[in-house]
This record gives C-alpha cells, sequence and structure tokens, in this order.
C-alpha cells in the first residue's frame, strides 16, 4: 500500500528538477444549498423543511421558524389578524409583515403541560396541527374546529407595543427578553460562504492561502466582498485570542488579557502584521491605515498601534462579554470561558450567608450550595449581557445605553438602533438595559424570576419587598467585596461587574437543561454548582444537567488552526482599469513579494472567467450556480492549475435554476462548453468600428485635427459654435467625407464575402443621419457631450446655491446647531465642487468608449451614472485647508439595472462601501 501511495503521489520523478507532479489530479466538488425559506412541521416532533421541497398541501402544516441569538429558545411564527384564531403562514406575507413589524405577527413557542411560570398562564394556547388554529380551551381533547384529536400546548407572547400613533410588534425573546434578538431561522450563501473562507484558511494543511468566489451580479460580487471581510475577522480573532489563553492565559484576570494579547502577538509578528492582522474591517478606512497600505511605514506621529490594541482589548471583552452566546465563540465551542475568581468567590460567600442568615427570618437556615448557585447564576447572567465595566463606556453608562457615544469612537465598530451593545443592570426603568425590580404588579424581571427560582423554598410566595431588601443588600456586598462596580446616575443606580473580578479558563463544561434544553457553559470549577442549578431561561422550571459533546470541531481548530487574516476585495467591472489590475497583481504576488494587507480573496463577476492572470491557485467558490454549463467549466477551471488538484464548493440557492442543478449536478458537471464568437455583421459591433475607423481616417488626412485629452474644454467648444475646434471639426469632417468613409470601410470586408445588403443599409442610415435623428452618429456624439454639459452645469449652480446659503449662514444668528449645519453645508460644496471638476478632468477617448462609440471588449447600452461622494474627517488639518477629505468616485450602470439599483433610498455597493441614493438631478435629462 505504501508504494501505491508513493506511486500515486509522485508519479513523475521530480528528483532532478526538485519539482514533483502528482500522478493523479485531483478535483473535489462539493455542492450545498443555502437555508432560505426555512420552515417547521406542525407537530409534536416538528421536522426542519425546505418550503421549495414541499407541494401546496404539504406547506398549509408547515410554519416559518424564529429563533432567538441570545438564549436559543426556537419556535413557530405566522400572521394573526385579531379575533381570529387561524394562524397563517403564507412566507411571502409573512416575511414582509416581519420585517416592518406588523402587529399581526405571532409567535408559538412549543410549552410541555406541568409545571410552568403563572406569569405566562394568560399567553398559553393549544394549536392543532392540522387547521393551524389557536384556541385556549381549558386542555382540549380534540380541536373544536376540525376536530383533529391531538393539540400542541403553546406559548404565544403578545408582543405588541405602542410606538407613536401606531401599534408595532417587537422581535424581542420572552424568555430571555432580549430586544430584537428573535430571527427567521437560515442561513444564505454569504453567510455560508463565510464559514467555508475561514475555514479553508485556518487549516495548517492548506499551503495556498487563495481564494477566488464568483457571482453572478456585480453588486452581489461588491457586498459579498465586504460581508466577507467583516464576517470572518472575529474568527481569526477567537483563534488568536485561544491561542494566548492556551500558552499562558490559564488563570489570568479578565482585565490583563488585551495587554497579554499585544504582548504575545507583538513578539511574534512585526508592526505592520500585526496591525494588518489585527485592525477591525470597519477601522481600514483610517487614513493613517491607507498611508501604510500605500507606503509600507505609518505617517509620523500616527497612533494607529494604539487604536488597534484599544479594539483588541474591545474584542476580548466581547467575546467573553455580550458576543458571548452568539455564533461559534469560544465559550460555546468548549475552547475557554471566564469566570469568577475563586478566591473572591469564597470571600463574597461567607460574607454573604452571615448576612442573609442574620437580616431575614426565612434564610436562617439557608444552605451554602443554594447560595452560591445564585450568586454565579446572577453573575453569569449580566456577564452575558455584556454588563463588564470598561472605562470606555462610561459616557454610555451615564446616557443609560446611547449608541450614538460609542459611535463617536474610531476604533469602535458601529452601532444602529437595534444593534446588540452591553446591558447593565440599573434600577431606572425604560432604557436599554436591565430593571433590577419591574414596576408592574403583573410582570417580573429577570432577576426577581433568578431570586424566586432558587429560594422558592425559603419563600414560598413572592414578596417584593423582600426581595427588594435582599437584593439591596446582595449588591452592596458584591460592591464592597470587589466583585461589582456601582454608578449613580440621574440619582439611578447601575451596577457592571469588574473585569478584575473575572479570570480566563480553558477548562470549559457545556450543560443543557433538562426541561427546555437550554445550553450553558461554564469552567469546571464551577460545574459542581452549576449542576443542577435552575434554568436561566425566563419562564422554564428545569434544571441543569453536564452535556459532554465531545470534542468540538471549532474547539479544536481555534486551538491549533492557522491566525490567517482575510483580505476580500472586489473584482467587477465597476473598477477603473488601473486600479483593476493593481488589484490583481497583489493578488498573484508570490509569498515573498507580498504585503500582510494584500488581497487574498477575490469576489469575482463573470468577467473573471477568462482573459485574465490571476496566478496559480487551488480553490474556489461559486457563490450560485452559474447560468450555463460552459460558465461553470470555465469559473472551476480558474483552480488547480499550478498542480492540478483543486477543491470547488458551490452554493445553490434558492431559485429554479440552482435547484434544478442542486438536484441533478451531473448536467452541469458534464455539460458541453460552446465557443464564443463575435458576429462581424452585428449592427452594434460596425457602429463602434466604423466611428474608430473615421477618428484614424481623421487624424491621419487632417492636418488641424486636434482632439483635446479631457472632457472639459470639449464641453466649453459646445457653444458658442466655433467649426475650428472639436467636436464641430469632427462633425465637419464626417459631412464632407461621409461616402468616401463608408466605400472604405465596406472594403475592409470584401475578403470576408462583405457585409450583408441590412448591415450596410444600417450603417448608411447611421452615418447619413442628421442630429436630429436618434440613431445617427452625429445625434449620439453631440448628444452625449451635451448631457454631459448639463450634469456639469447643474452642479456647478448647486454649488453657487450652497454658497449663498454659506454666507447667510455666517451672517445670521449662531444656535447651538450653527457649527455641524456650517460643516455639512462645506461638505457638500467640495463634494459638488469635486463631482463638477471630475466630469472635466475625464479622458476624452473614455467617454467616447463608455458611450458606447468606440469599441471595447463589451457592448455597454447608455446607463446611468451614479455619482458617488465620500468625505472623511482629516486627522491632522493643516492651516488654510479644510476638516475634510472628499473623494469622488462615478459608476455608470444599464439602464435596465439601474432602474432597481440606483432607485432613491436603495443602497448601492461599489469599492468597498455602501452608499445610499439620495439625490436624482432631473436637470440632466431636461
Amino acid at each position: 500500500s505504501d508504494a501505491r501511495v508513493k506511486v500515486v503521489s509522485h508519479g513523475e520523478d521530480g528528483r532532478e528538477t526538485g519539482e514533483y507532479r502528482p500522478f493523479l489530479n485531483v478535483r473535489i466538488q462539493l455542492w450545498l444549498r443555502e437555508l432560505r425559506r426555512m420552515v417547521g412541521e406542525v407537530g409534536c416532533r416538528p421536522r426542519l423543511r425546505f418550503a421549495d421541497d414541499l407541494n401546496e398541501e404539504q406547506l398549509r402544516v408547515h410554519l416559518p421558524l424564529v429563533h432567538c441569538r441570545e438564549c436559543g429558545s426556537m419556535g413557530w411564527a405566522g400572521l394573526k389578524r385579531k379575533n381570529d384564531p387561524a394562524i397563517m403562514g403564507n412566507l411571502q406575507d409573512f416575511y414582509q409583515a416581519f420585517f416592518r413589524h406588523d402587529p399581526k405577527v405571532v409567535y408559538l413557542f412549543p410549552e410541555e403541560a406541568g409545571d410552568r411560570e403563572t406569569s405566562i398562564g394568560d399567553d398559553l394556547y393549544y394549536l392543532c396541527p392540522q387547521c393551524l388554529r389557536v384556541t385556549r380551551l381549558a386542555e382540549p381533547d380534540r380541536c373544536p374546529a376540525c376536530d383533529h384529536p391531538e393539540l400542541i400546548l403553546v406559548y404565544m407572547p403578545d408582543t405588541r407595543v405602542q410606538r407613536g400613533n401606531r401599534q408595532v410588534s417587537l422581535n424581542t425573546c420572552p424568555y430571555c427578553d432580549s430586544a430584537e434578538s428573535l430571527t427567521l431561522l437560515g442561513s444564505r450563501a454569504a453567510s455560508l460562504t463565510s464559514v467555508m473562507i475561514v475555514q479553508l484558511f485556518s487549516s495548517f494543511f492548506n499551503d495556498d492561502k487563495k481564494l477566488l468566489t464568483f457571482s453572478d451580479n456585480v453588486q452581489d460580487a461588491a457586498h459579498r466582498a465586504g460581508f466577507f471581510n467583516g464576517r470572518t475577522f472575529r474568527f481569526n480573532f477567537r483563534t488568536a485570542l485561544q491561542k494566548v489563553v492556551v500558552e499562558g492565559g490559564d488563570g489570568l484576570p479578565l482585565a490583563e488579557m488585551p495587554a497579554a494579547f499585544v504582548d504575545y502577538w507583538s513578539k511574534r509578528l512585526d508592526e505592520r502584521r500585526y496591525i494588518a492582522t489585527f485592525l477591525a474591517p470597519d477601522m481600514d478606512w483610517l487614513s493613517d491605515f491607507e498611508h501604510l497600505r500605500k507606503t509600507g511605514y505609518l505617517p509620523s506621529g500616527s497612533d494607529l498601534r494604539r487604536q488597534v490594541d484599544r479594539r483588541v482589548g474591545w474584542e476580548i471583552f466581547s467575546e467573553y462579554g455580550f458576543r458571548t452566546r452568539i455564533g461559534r465563540t469560544l465559550e460555546k465551542t468548549g475552547s475557554s470561558v471566564v469566570c469568577l475568581n475563586k478566591e473572591l468567590l469564597r470571600q463574597v460567600v461567607d460574607r454573604l450567608g452571615e448576612a442573609l442568615r442574620n437580616e431575614f427570618e426565612g434564610f436562617r437556615n439557608l444552605e451554602e450550595k443554594p447560595l452560591v448557585q445564585f450568586l454565579l447564576g446572577l453573575l453569569l447572567h449580566l456577564k452575558n449581557r455584556g454588563g463588564i465595566m470598561q472605562p470606555v463606556l462610561r459616557r454610555y453608562i451615564d446616557s443609560f445605553g446611547s449608541t450614538y457615544l460609542l459611535n463617536r469612537e474610531n476604533w469602535l465598530p458601529n452601532f444602529g438602533p437595534v444593534s446588540r451593545a452591553p446591558v447593565f443592570l440599573t434600577t431606572r426603568k425604560g432604557s436599554r438595559f436591565d430593571q433590577l425590580f419591574s414596576s408592574s404588579s403583573s410582570r417580573f424581571t429577570w432577576y426577581e424570576n433568578w431570586y424566586e427560582k432558587n429560594f422558592r423554598l425559603l419563600t414560598p410566595q413572592l414578596d417584593r419587598d423582600i426581595t427588594r431588601d435582599f437584593y439591596h443588600l446582595v449588591l452592596k456586598i458584591l460592591v464592597d467585596m470587589g466583585t461589582l462596580e456601582q454608578q449613580v446616575v440621574k440619582k439611578e443606580l447601575i451596577w457592571g461587574i469588574r473585569p478584575e473580578a473575572l479570570v480566563v479558563s480553558p477548562r470549559v463544561r457545556q450543560l443543557r437543561c433538562e426541561h427546555c434544553g437550554h445550553n450553558l457553559s461554564v469552567a469546571a470549577e464551577e460545574l459542581p454548582f452549576f449542576e443542577q442549578a435552575p434554568c436561566q431561561r425566563f419562564h422554564c422550571r428545569g434544571r441543569y444537567r453536564l452535556f459532554e459533546t465531545g470534542v468540538d470541531y471549532y474547539g479544536r481548530l481555534y486551538a491549533t488552526g492557522d491566525v490567517a487574516r482575510i483580505f476580500a476585495r472586489e473584482h467587477t467591472g465597476l473598477l477603473p482599469r488601473a486600479e483593476r489590475e493593481d488589484l490583481e497583481a497583489a493578488f498573484k504576488a508570490e509569498e515573498g513579494n507580498r504585503q500582510p494587507w494584500f488581497p487574498n480573496v477575490l469576489s469575482c463577476t463573470p468577467t473573471l472567467e477568462m482573459g485574465i492572470d490571476i496566478g496559480s491557485l487551488s480553490s474556489l467558490v461559486l457563490c450560485s450556480v452559474p447560468p450555463a454549463q460552459a460558465n461553470y467549466l470555465q469559473r472551476i477551471g480558474r483552480s488547480g492549475r499550478r498542480d492540478g488538484n483543486a477543491l470547488n464548493l458551490v452554493v445553490a440557492n434558492a431559485r429554479p435554476h440552482d435547484l434544478y442543478f442542486f438536484a441533478a449536478p451531473e448536467e452541469m458537471l458534464a455539460g458541453r462548453m460552446d465557443s464564443p464568437g463575435v458576429f462581424l455583421d452585428a449592427a452594434a459591433v460596425l457602429e463602434r468600428q466604423f466611428t474608430a475607423f473615421c477618428f484614424d481616417r481623421w487624424v491621419a488626412t487632417q492636418p488641424d485635427a486636434l482632439l483635446p485629452p479631457r472632457l472639459g474644454q470639449v464641453l466649453n467648444n459646445l457653444e458658442p459654435v466655433d467649426q475650428g475646434k472639436f467636436p464641430h471639426t469632427f462633425i465637419h469632417y464626417l459631412d464632407l467625407h461621409q461616402t468616401e468613409l463608408l466605400e472604405k470601410f465596406f472594403t475592409l470586408f470584401a475578403d470576408g464575402g462583405g457585409l450583408s445588403e441590412t448591415s450596410i443599409e444600417k450603417l448608411r442610415i447611421f452615418v447619413a443621419g442628421d442630429r436630429n435623428r436618434e440613431d445617427s452618429l452625429r445625434y449620439r456624439v453631440m448628444n452625449g457631450l451635451h448631457a454631459r454639459r448639463r450634469e456639469r452645469d447643474s452642479l456647478r449652480r448647486k454649488v453657487q446655491t450652497l454658497n449663498g446659503k454659506i454666507r447667510k449662514k455666517k451672517q445670521g444668528p449662531r444656535d447651538q446647531n450653527f457649527e455641524r449645519d456650517l460643516r455639512e453645508l462645506q461638505i457638500e460644496k467640495s463634494a459638488l465642487q469635486a463631482l463638477a471638476k471630475s466630469i472635466g478632468d475625464r479622458d476624452t477617448y473614455n467617454f467616447f468608449t463608455d458611450e458606447g462609440l468606440l469599441p471595447n471588449y463589451a457592448f455597454p447600452e447608455i446607463g446611468v451614472m451614479l455619482n458617488s461622494l465620500i468625505y472623511r474627517r482629516k486627522s491632522k488639518v493643516q492651516e488654510g485647508e479644510g476638516s475634510y477629505e472628499t473623494w469622488n468616485y462615478e459608476y455608470e450602470r444599464p439602464a435596465a439595472s439601474a432602474l432597481a439599483e440606483l432607485a432613491p433610498e436603495n443602497t448601492f455597493y461599489a469599492g468597498g462601501r455602501r452608499v445610499r441614493i439620495d439625490q436624482v438631478d432631473m436637470t440632466v435629462s431636461e
């Protein structure tokens, strides 16, 4: 067998050349299907199904699925009209209602009869799996509507709230009370591809860490490039963090972990590679990093390294804090976890136990284990909510959770209105933070419920006064002992865990609730106290048991995988040629010539199927099934050129074309490739070739033929008309020589049998038509130029209008918004000036090519131009300069695509940026 392996592996003797070739070429093709339009069968043992695989009758007894990203609760969802018992599961209607927070959206979580929280009694229903109607009858034997004998007990919380003058449904989990945490079950192609990219780049068996990903359109490719950067960063960071934990982080206080991380990796990476590896994707817009990419070194006085170090600290606290239960985290994969310092726990338990026994009659016989379970569960819940004190959170805490204050820090991630953010414990109601005591007599907070779960035997009836006194004592002692830190803001109290009280442990044990299946990750040191502890889910009466899952795949990957940062870039027709060529050169650069920030993943469109050298690579991903067999073969042919071995991954989307080939992939694998061709007799080809021929003859035969290199001068020549300046000189030349030009052009095709009579007639009309005929050469030249001039003039008029507004603003009264309003006007003015200038700076030949008048490798139709304005605050402002830098980018889209892509309020992806379409210049078309 050893001999056989040697023959297969080294079929060609390379001892003389030093290069071995495998005897067999191995191409592995793995096809996957995105998890889209997922539904669950309504029944006692639900099954997960693809809606597209079900017929209409089967789909009738299935409903969409939702799950909580925080606690893992899972249930059905649907639409229900007021006073109508029927649950409607039409997917299209439900998706639209879900994302607009329609009050008809309802969630149904399966419950078990027996011991449960009394506070949810009013929200318990019986769901019929046959007709999907709910009833509130007390334990009915049959469905009152269809007489079906088996009904399912479900918890259907009332998620409706009043917002202004309308009622909306919130996606807040009823079990853990996490805001906007209920999400649809599924995973699209971009998410699945991100996971595959991480696994490929983390494997130390992969010695060729480059990858192509193909998408069928420009917007998908541009969006996915940015998505891959953002989604893969945290995987790579977890691997780097776990290596620090394994090699010296055991028992280290969480407060010291950021410094240990920086020290560990600073010894293994030079400064440039350290910054490139750990600079978060949402920080790569910083001017200092741009300077580093262009020159290879940081500018004088740069604080980029310090900002990266601060972001590292934030990511560590996030990984063990408010993000610890989301995704494939270190905690959930059994890699590492933070827990309370053992000695500190001992001291707190001793002091608190004595105080409780002395202060509360019911706690005279309090045992140690229930008290420890209560304390550890309390602190674990607060930790997982992100309630860990950090200096950067001071103003955030003072504002009771205003993420606007976090967004002002360049090195922090961006937070939206519903983004997950740290949650602290407070006495105040109505904020982002968790409320300690409920202001409602019929509702309880998680903390009140946790008290009742742990001490119901000592205090059978939940007495709110006792609970308040109990928590005041507990929190005071935790603050005094250095476990919690207390802040007083506007006469309200806020508590968070001191990071010095938490230590990191690589010994993780997983527990699962015997009743609801809720998972919990704890340090092995705390396992004796968490076994048989009450479930942390709000409405569950179960208890935790040890749940050994074996060695987790991602846990092993984080511990042994390579730290390889993914730098994904888009490769589409939107990129200027020079930028595209630089991108290709950087991608195919070999190891000795690569900079740490060079792209190693290209998100491509079909333009990269052929004709472009991107070097050798062994892996690629098709983010959808290509349109035809030829496209498929061309794309996978990009891999395996070095040694014949390749891995090709295909993600079938939820569309009929992809699902057809997913069911029968051999039809795509064994497809026939048709040779591409260009029909020389096509009118679009002939018109472009003839225009180029006219330019050649004009320059060759006219001594005074002068074509301005920049478009601005051409636009200035339009009016007043001067027959001695371009474009009038060129049009005049056509008028005088059109017959001669046509005859000479036709003779070029004589050897090939000539052109058809139809093509000759169309070309004569194209040349002979005057400026008023839309399909004529003269009209297309002059109309295109006048359109660009109108666009430039419109921008200049807007600049003049802004000048007037700025003067008026400076002369008027100055209120608290003066500086902000003035700055916005100045930014818009400078951006519009840059736009107008960019039109004039455009290469003249490029204009004719883009207008479809000169030959190109593609045949673009006359499209719609997007002018994208990007501005950035300068880190250092020189005297006499503005505070902002501005850039202008132009993207032309075909008219058919522009109707959707460039509609007002839409978002457009290009160049690693997402811009919003906020203006449409109608004057250009007047």
